[in-house]
This record gives structure tokens, C-alpha cells and sequence, in this order.
């Protein structure tokens, strides 16, 4: 009996000493845009070199006026960044589910499209667009648009009901966060940490023809930027995973 007892004790003092596994992460931050260095503002600063160049027919700035940091990208609603001039290939037709993070201060105009970052745009080219404006057709409406994926979806500019108003102000900076899940092909939105949307789409938004674009979406084939972005951005962020809480990037 005192042996048996003396094997048990030494079994649970081996699974007392054994460390446990670590949880694997889901994914990880594949892309970073501080927006820090005015020389180079398509400077990736997370390690994976996916820098972006100018494109467009104005002029990108740096503002002091900075989300985050010392320096945001003041866009003039005909300029922006792009990943490649000639190709739509990029990182971005790899991802499946991804996540979305940036600081946006709109400029305040009444329109549909005001693209923050897209891969896509209307019709068969589908990818993704994340927009921050505001509503043409109601300008007191403030909304995130969800990533548009052409005309798959009830209507043309990929929603399936009315936009709710997400924002108080646009003329001061709120944080976006944007998921999409591949799986279940649903887009969440968080907007200042809180959960404001979420939809679900009829096709894959990836791959797409388009490339990656900051500030619009860029037409590589006749050198024109559509739907560009007016006012700062600061501080872009993808991750090759949907989050499932606002808490698994919180504070980075």
C-alpha cells in the first residue's frame, strides 16, 4: 500500500513539474504603418517590407496632427499609397481572414465612397474597401462601410440594409477595427474598442485584381486613384487573422 501511495505521489509531482503548452496565436501582424518617417511615409514598419508608394495626382503629406506617435498621412482626396504601379499582386491575395486596424479623422464631406484601404473595388474585381464617411443620402449618417465585393451582394455598394450612424464626429480621430472571417465570410467592425457591426457576405472577398491601396482604390492600368480618402490617417495595421475580440490587439 505504501508503494502504491508512493508511485501516485511521484505521478502528480510529475504533472505538477511539466510547464504547459503554450496556445498557439491565430495569426499575426503581417503589415505596419506608423507614417513616422515624412521621407518615406509607405514605410512597413513590421518587419515584412510590404512598403507602398504614391500614387495619385496630389500630394501626400505627413501631419503633426497624429493619432498615435508624431506623425499621421494627410491625404487631399487625390492622393495615395499603393503597393505596386503596374500589378495588383500583393500580399493581400494571399490572406484569407484578416483583421484591419487604423486611426481615421474624416474631413467631413457628404459622400458614398471614402476609402481608408481597399484591395478592390466595384464589380468583378472584387476585394475588399473599408470606408470612412458619410452617408450621401442621409448627411447626418456616419458610417464604416463594409468590404465591398461588387454587386454579390442586395445592393451595389455591398450592404444588405441601411447604414447605421457609428460616429458622432467625424472631424476628430476614432480607431477602426475591421475582421473578416473567411470561414463564415462575416466582416466585424469595432469602432473606439466597441463592437458597432457586423455582416455577412455571399462570396469570398479575396483574391482580387486590384493591389493594396491607402487612401483610395488604385487602378493600376491607367495610373488613376478612384474614391480617395480626405482628411488623416495614422497608424495601419493588418493581421493575416480575423480577431474575435478587441482585446487580442488592445494597447499595441
Amino acid at each position: 500500500m505504501k508503494k502504491l501511495v508512493s508511485v501516485l505521489l511521484a505521478m502528480m509531482m510529475l504533472c505538477i513539474a511539466l510547464p504547459t503548452l503554450a496556445e498557439e496565436p491565430a495569426g499575426s501582424l503581417i503589415a505596419h504603418y506608423d507614417f513616422e518617417d515624412a521621407e518615406n511615409l509607405g514605410k512597413d514598419v513590421s518587419g515584412s517590407e510590404y512598403h507602398m508608394i504614391p500614387v495619385g495626382k496630389g500630394t501626400l503629406a505627413q501631419s503633426t496632427n497624429a493619432a498615435k506617435g508624431a506623425g499621421a498621412l494627410e491625404l487631399d482626396g487625390e492622393s495615395g499609397l499603393a503597393m505596386n504601379k503596374g500589378t495588383g499582386d500583393d500580399y493581400t491575395d494571399n490572406l484569407e481572414s484578416f483583421t484591419v486596424s487604423f486611426y481615421a479623422l474624416h474631413d467631413g464631406f457628404v459622400g458614398e465612397n471614402s476609402r481608408v484601404f481597399s484591395t478592390g473595388y466595384n464589380g468583378e474585381q472584387k476585394g475588399f474597401c473599408l470606408h470612412v464617411c458619410k452617408y450621401a443620402h442621409n448627411g447626418e449618417q456616419h458610417v464604416v462601410y463594409m468590404p465591398i465585393i461588387g454587386d454579390q451582394k442586395v445592393d451595389h455598394w455591398g450592404r444588405t440594409s441601411e447604414p447605421t450612424k457609428l460616429v458622432e464626429n467625424l472631424k476628430e480621430y476614432h480607431w477602426y477595427v475591421c475582421a473578416y472571417d473567411a470561414m463564415t465570410m462575416t466582416m466585424s467592425v469595432w469602432v473606439d474598442g466597441e463592437l458597432k457591426a457586423t455582416d455577412t457576405y455571399l462570396e469570398p472577398v479575396i483574391p482580387c485584381v486590384l493591389g493594396a491601396t491607402i487612401g483610395g482604390s488604385y487602378v493600376f492600368w491607367d495610373d488613376n486613384l478612384m474614391y480617395a480618402f480626405t482628411g488623416l490617417i495614422d497608424d495601419v495595421r493588418v493581421y493575416d487573422y480575423a480577431i474575435e475580440s478587441i482585446g487580442e490587439i488592445y494597447g499595441e
